[in-house]
């Protein structure tokens, strides 16, 4: 039987002044660049292998990394990030890489040389199918300036 790590989260950035100034056109491929390549199983060999050579990467599995979808929409007042995966081949075991990609994106939202978007919100979780655990994760913007970004992890029995 195989071992799967489904993932879900959202991030929600701010940083108005910034959007305001650039259209989507500009703004998301920042976004996709702090964020990090991604793979599916629809994908050919090559495609892999360019994804596995990547230095900036998503997480994955045997079948493809996390996914993502990107939304800009004035009635948002900034970008929200949604993400996904069902990683096979993955276990609690590597729950700490998923968790340290997420403080990672959060940090470079905070620290970019534009001086930072913001991060209003950031929620994950994940639940491994060797593990009666669920992991979430919280990621915190204190919004004062050098101050790192404040990250939690709580693990509750899941509901099986």
């Amino acid at each position: 039987m195989s071992v799967w790590t489904h993932v879900s989260g959202v991030l929600r950035l701010g940083r108005l002044d910034l959007l305001d100034e650039q259209p989507n056109e500009e703004i998301i491929p920042v976004v996709k660049e702090i964020l990090g390549d991604t793979i599916s199983w629809k994908h050919d060999e090559g495609a892999w292998n360019i994804w596995l050579k990547s230095e900036n990467k998503v997480p994955g599995g045997d079948e493809g990394s996390i996914q993502y979808k990107i939304t800009q929409e004035e009635e948002i007042s900034g970008i929200v990030v949604v993400f996904w995966g069902d990683l096979r081949g993955r276990g609690k075991r590597d729950s700490q890489e998923i968790k340290t990609w997420f403080l990672g994106v959060c940090e470079k939202w905070q620290k970019n040389e534009d001086g930072g978007f913001g991060v209003n919100s950031a929620l994950m979780e994940i639940r491994c199918s060797d593990s009666n655990e669920l992991e979430i994760c919280v990621a915190q913007d204190p919004f004062q300036e050098e101050s790192p970004i404040i990250f939690n992890s709580l693990t509750v029995p899941a509901v099986l």
